[in-house]
């Protein structure tokens, strides 16, 4: 996963942007957006938010706690929303539920993906998440 300083260096070059001009547009130097890219120093909150804010983005997403650019936590209402948010596939989310750091064994049960995920839908419909939920005919 990038971090920080390789999300902001990506989002600054889409821009067109040098460092200095960056810096210049939300308040900085074009020292301290150079040590941020390179990992050198850690901005703070209030930078992160003006950052955020000028690359209309996530500060979730600025710092690598989110695959998505301007998909927020407040966005999640379905397990789908929720594995984009975080960049996960299903076979990750089942690594979540089975990864257990007592032991070194990671192996994950043959058919416990597809058992998961189908009560993951069995849920979701349920309590009226999924919208479109139909029966399979035999």
């Amino acid at each position: 996963m990038e971090t920080f300083g390789e999300r902001l260096k990506r989002l600054r070059k889409k821009r067109n942007l040098d460092q200095t001009a960056l810096a210049n547009i939300v308040g900085l130097t074009q020292g301290a957006i150079s040590l941020y890219e390179r990992g050198e120093r850690d901005p703070s909150t209030d930078t992160l938010a003006k950052l955020a804010d000028f690359f209309d983005v996530s500060v979730d997403y600025l710092v690598g706690r989110c695959a998505v650019e301007n998909m927020t936590a407040a966005d999640i209402r379905t397990v789908d929303d929720l594995k984009r948010y975080l960049g996960l596939d299903d076979e990750d989310v089942v690594r979540l539920l089975f990864i257990d750091n007592r032991t070194d064994d990671q192996t994950i049960p043959p058919d416990a993906l597809e058992h998961i995920l189908q009560a993951i839908e069995f849920v979701r419909w349920k309590y009226g998440l999924h919208g479109e939920h139909t029966e399979k005919e035999d």
